[in-house]
């Protein structure tokens, strides 16, 4: 039986997992070395490869080397405050998350589970169930000087990790970085 901490992990990488499948993207996840980098979404382009028999386009799909990285959280320990999810991150992860350039963000991806570890999934024939969600967020600020502090971290509700957040989060990273270059 694994522990608690490593079901939390597995079920946050199936969400997200699937939600990367569900976009059409390609997914890297579980670094051979954690370095405060638990996966990255990569973009894809679609490329004319040729003409086949019948005069019809074929294509090929290639990596677009659009990326964004991610710090992926899992946890049951949250709360909704309104509009917000409400999550008090470790000062080491806030510090990973707010200390890379603008032009290489590090996406914060908290999974949001219920109190109940019961409630956590659920399988017929007709659905899987996974309950609660995960939520991004990309934090800006100063580095907290107490390593062994705390920082409340408030996502907006809004920011649902969905297949189609996932494509807007990398149209916008394309963006940024061709008005860079």
């Amino acid at each position: 039986m694994i522990t608690v901490s490593h079901l939390q992990e597995s079920l946050s990488i199936g969400y997200v997992t699937a939600t990367a499948a569900a976009a059409r993207i390609n997914l890297s996840i579980k670094r051979e070395h954690d370095y405060g980098v638990d996966g990255t979404f990569l973009a894809m382009a679609q490329r004319l490869q040729g003409i086949d028999a019948d005069g019809n386009e074929e294509y090929r799909y290639v990596e677009s080397g659009t990326k964004i990285d991610f710090q992926l959280k899992c946890t049951t320990n949250w709360e909704f405050r309104g509009a917000n999810v409400a999550w008090k991150a470790k000062a080491q992860t806030y510090n990973d998350l707010v200390s890379r350039p603008a032009y290489a963000p590090l996406l914060l991806v908290l999974m949001c589970l219920p109190k109940d570890a019961n409630d956590w999934l659920s399988a017929t024939e007709q659905q899987l169930i996974l309950k609660h969600c995960c939520y991004y967020a990309e934090l800006t600020g100063p580095t907290l000087a107490n390593e062994n502090s705390s920082k409340l971290i408030e996502i907006p509700r809004a920011n649902l990790l969905t297949p189609d957040a996932v494509l807007t989060l990398l149209s916008e990273m394309e963006t940024k970085l061709a008005g860079m270059f």
